[in-house]
């Protein structure tokens, strides 16, 4: 991988942490977590460098969906606010989905918050396209009698990122109920669980209320 990018290992945490949470300052992002994400061989997380700090990031890993088909999430993008406008995050993207299909993946998909220009477009300079209607990602840690039964009806995923390890919920596949069934009994109370919800459908929005899910941002699924 040509300079000023390299693949990220776990003595990068600490300073991958420092910049993700001057990206994000209103989010909690701990080095532990990060350096648990990097050692899970599922992930490549992807560093622009330069010969003194880290000047961006993006983060991918492979799940596989209900249908049996696996997918390249590209789960977090970050540019350091100084280093903007520069074309690093659409290259960081190009190596993201690069890695993907070194990976044998090419099917990739990530989830853009609404409104944020600068990601839409570097993912659509890298052939990528909104898939999806804006949704809600409605999420929680708290997993009770009501939650878990919300989650049984679901696709549960276990992901390892870099800001929390949890479950990710997507719609069944008619053939293995029992197993969705089986993963949702497997969610642990204090585990974060989401779920990407249509903010069109209220009672779509008002069913994951009822289960104890809060939207905590709208986005969009965008594909390649």
């Amino acid at each position: 991988m040509p300079a000023p990018f390299r693949l990220a290992t776990t003595g990068d945490a600490p300073a991958l942490a420092h910049l993700a949470a001057t990206v994000w300052p209103e989010e909690h992002f701990a080095a532990a977590q990060i350096a648990g994400a990097l050692a899970d061989p599922t992930h490549r997380s992807i560093i622009a460098v330069t010969d003194t700090c880290f000047i961006g990031f993006v983060d991918c890993f492979a799940v596989y969906e209900g249908n049996g088909v696996r997918r390249w999430e590209i789960d977090l993008l970050a540019v350091s606010p100084a280093h903007r406008g520069k074309g690093i995050g659409r290259s960081l993207v190009k190596a993201a989905t690069d890695a993907g299909n070194d990976a044998g993946i090419p099917h990739a998909r990530t989830v853009v918050a609404v409104g944020n220009t600068a990601s839409e477009r570097a993912f659509a300079a890298c052939g990528f396209a909104p898939v999806s209607a804006p949704c809600a990602i409605c999420a929680t840690d708290r997993i009770g009698t009501r939650e878990r039964a919300f989650a049984a009806t679901r696709r549960c995923i276990r992901v390892v990122t870099f800001g929390y390890t949890g479950w990710w919920l997507e719609e069944s596949y008619g053939d293995s109920p029992a197993d969705d069934a089986s993963s949702a009994g497997s969610i642990a109370d204090g585990d974060r669980t989401g779920i990407l919800v249509p903010t069109a459908s209220a009672d779509a929005i008002e069913r994951a209320a009822i289960a104890g899910f809060e939207a905590v941002g709208t986005y969009q699924i965008w594909t390649r």
